[in-house]
């Protein structure tokens, strides 16, 4: 009696390799950006850390944190603060693009990006930031995603001790014919309160078809200063502030992904100048009527995100 052998052929074999394949090409970058978010999350937890640790050493001596400020890098801290017992062992970031250092202007480690003089905020450390709401009913309106900080309502300030500098925001405004985000700048806390800010936001006005800036005035958004309307027409956006309004809001242009960069500089009077891009194209130039944090209080000064109407994603803000 003969037995039934029968082998796996060509064919099967190909189409099992084949199902390997794609399983391995969906499973393996998930697996990537798990890793990656763990690693994020763990430099969180050593950043709560060390501040607490920090905390405690300044609660304990003002002598060993006159030390602790006094020396020459930020692993001499990390190692002092070892040395005092203030915690059991060296502390290094997990992540490739992690640096942790020590913000004396802010008295906080931070974890930064530091880039040809750019700092990079790492969007995965958000709950260092200042949150706040438009409205005391609606909080905590900004989550991190793993790739990006979503906005849905609110402000979010981060502390930016300069004279001068430009500010380069990528995001994302979500579907819809209303809502908008904003670009804070040359703003002071009352307090260090977020609730009672003063200062001014360049906004992405979906609504208006305009980007416009408006005032903050003890943490209330006011009506826009300046209005620049935003012209589509087929793949080419220009600006202009010739009058009149645009109703271009259902335009798929404004839900796409977009680079908004200020630039705050001195002008020959030693006034501030506010000039605006969108994607590299120029909106306006060298505007000067507004009040701006002065020189003598550039460590107060802040520039933050706004977001309102419908969820936008911030993917990067980088400051020059």
């Amino acid at each position: 009696m003969k037995k039934n052998q029968k082998g796996v052929t060509l064919v099967e074999l190909l189409i099992v390799i084949v199902i390997l394949g794609i399983i391995a090409s969906i499973s393996i970058p998930a697996i990537g950006r798990i890793v990656e978010n763990t690693r994020k999350r763990a430099d969180y937890a050593s950043l709560i850390g060390l501040n607490q640790a920090t905390y405690y050493l300044a609660l304990s001596s003002q002598s060993q944190l006159s030390q602790f400020v006094d020396l020459p890098d930020d692993e001499a801290r990390i190692t002092f603060l070892q040395d005092t017992g203030f915690i059991t062992g060296p502390v290094t970031p997990q992540h490739q693009d992690s640096n942790f250092f020590w913000d004396q202007e802010m008295g906080l480690w931070c974890n930064i990006v530091c880039v040809s003089n750019q700092a990079i905020f790492d969007f995965s450390f958000h709950e260092t930031l200042m949150i706040s709401s438009d409205n005391s009913s609606h909080s905590g309106h900004w989550d991190y995603d793993g790739d990006y900080l979503e906005g849905r309502f609110g402000l979010t300030f981060i502390d930016n001790p300069r004279k001068t500098y430009s500010v380069e925001v990528e995001a994302q405004l979500g579907e819809g014919t209303s809502g908008g985000f904003g670009v804070v700048f040359e703003t002071r806390l009352s307090g260090n309160s977020a609730r009672h800010a003063d200062g001014y936001i360049v906004q992405f006005d979906r609504g208006l078809s305009q980007i416009v800036v408006v005032p903050i005035e003890n943490g209330a958004v006011k009506s826009p200063v300046l209005r620049y309307n935003v012209i589509i027409d087929g793949t080419n956006v220009s600006f202009t502030d010739s009058g009149g309004t645009e109703n271009n809001r259902d335009n798929p242009w404004w839900s796409e992904r977009h680079t908004i960069r200020l630039s705050v500089s001195q002008g020959t009077n030693d006034e501030k100048l506010l000039s605006v891009w969108i994607n590299g194209q120029n909106v306006f130039e060298n505007w000067d009527d507004f009040n701006p944090v002065p020189f003598s209080n550039y460590s107060e000064n802040k520039i933050g995100l706004r977001a309102w109407g419908v969820p936008t994603r911030f993917y990067s803000v980088k400051i020059n």
